[in-house]
């Protein structure tokens, strides 16, 4: 039998080891900013390199340039911003792959809130606003005030603004990049944070864990650092079973039968409000967290899904510690001139790994305009979700306190 071989638009690295196991070849298209964070580690597979992966002109001649034409099994990808163009591929390879109608709807925030709502979910209220106009008086009056500015296809909080009346939102707008945009307006919803990540596959729920945000993603305007906590299913039963449901009838609305998804929804009085649900992985360290108390690899679950290989989490499988969570270390932004070291870091109670992002003499940019920017991140564990959450403040302030940064010129 033929090894099935597979396109991968993003760096193949995290799923080569899992593809190998069951035959799967990989040819990996590489972007830009991926080349520079490898800093000269040469991956180990076929790949060519693209100045952005959502480029299907630059990968199509790049593929044909190297001899890396085809034929393909299988096109995927984990990359948000590539979703769509592994979608086009794939019908042009005549190879499996991810359906287009389901990738719209994973990576336009209205069509996304639209399907969802027809299936009879609870939805933040909001309008569009196409270039040049803003929206008639009343739209905005349904929306209502304050509200949540955001590109339609906006990723890792980018661009994403709070605003507190129609005043505000037209200077916003008039200051925004990109005046072809068109944007989100939707209703801010005074309620804690979750997120969903899971498996699904032949429309079937696999894999599903729930975790709280130390604190809303948009909070990152003010300084805070991304993190969470992840609520044990064997402690939160009901809890799960409302966000089962909840995730089970979002992906059957956007359409998403196979593969990994991150969803994010609010708590509030009324119960549940879904947010927004991206048919990729979660960012952060949370594929860390989920390895780490349910025994599964997220970028297996990827490759599985994506080939049509089943996909099982493990049945006996018994996490090290009752909970785990994960957290970015912040600094302000400047140059580095100290750091604690990563073994200083280890030596905090439950601190189970910890990354750096920057090293001495790095520049830390300004890391409101996006959620991603950090000097940092540690995976945390404890006896139980407050244990967590207490150490993981513990670690920032101490982070933050063992750091100098010195400010920078524009």
């Amino acid at each position: 039998m033929s090894p099935i071989r597979a396109l991968v638009l993003d760096d193949a690295t995290p799923f080569l080891a899992h593809a190998e196991r069951h035959g799967v070849e990989l040819v990996g298209v590489l972007d830009e900013f991926t080349l520079r964070q490898r800093a000269g580690d040469a991956p180990v597979f076929p790949w060519v390199a693209v100045p952005d992966q959502s480029d299907l002109q630059e990968i199509i001649t790049a593929l044909h340039r190297e001899d890396l034409a085809g034929p393909y099994d299988v096109v995927f990808t984990d990359a948000e911003n590539a979703l769509v163009g592994a979608s086009v591929l794939a019908e042009l390879l005549s190879a499996r792959g991810p359906a287009l109608d389901t990738v719209l709807k994973a990576t336009d925030k209205s069509l996304q809130k639209r399907a969802v709502r027809e299936a009879g979910l609870a939805v933040t209220e909001h309008v569009l606003i196409r270039p040049g106009a803003l929206p008639p008086a009343g739209e905005l009056a349904r929306v209502g005030f304050p509200a949540v500015l955001k590109p339609v296809a906006s990723r890792a909080a980018q661009q994403v603004v709070r605003v507190q009346d129609a005043e505000h939102l037209g200077q916003v707008l008039r200051h925004m990049p990109g005046l072809s945009q068109t944007w989100l307006l939707e209703r801010y919803v005074d309620g804690g944070e979750v997120h969903i990540d899971g498996v699904v596959q032949d429309g079937q729920l696999r894999l599903l864990a729930v975790s709280r945000y130390l604190s809303n993603v948009l909070e990152i305007r003010h300084g805070a650092a991304v993190g969470s906590v992840l609520l044990a299913p064997e402690r939160h039963q009901e809890y799960y079973a409302r966000c089962r449901r909840l995730a089970g009838t979002a992906l059957s609305a956007l359409g998403h039968r196979d593969g990994v998804f991150h969803l994010e929804a609010f708590e509030t009085a009324e119960g549940l409000v879904f947010s927004e649900c991206a048919a990729r992985g979660g960012g952060g360290l949370i594929v860390d967290v989920l390895r780490h108390h349910f025994g599964v690899d997220l970028n297996r679950a990827v490759v599985e899904t994506a080939c049509g290989i089943p996909f099982s989490p493990p049945e006996h499988w018994h996490p090290a510690t009752p909970a785990v969570g994960w957290t970015q270390l912040l600094v302000p932004p400047g140059r580095v001139t100290r750091l604690p070291a990563v073994e200083d870091l280890r030596r905090y109670p439950g601190v189970a790994a910890v990354q750096l992002a920057l090293d001495i003499g790095d520049v830390m940019p300004d890391r409101r305009t996006r959620s991603t920017i950090r000097a940092g991140r540690a995976l945390v564990e404890g006896a139980d979700e407050a244990e967590v959450e207490a150490r993981i403040l513990r670690l920032r302030e101490e982070f933050a306190s063992g750091a100098d940064v010195i400010p920078v010129g524009p």
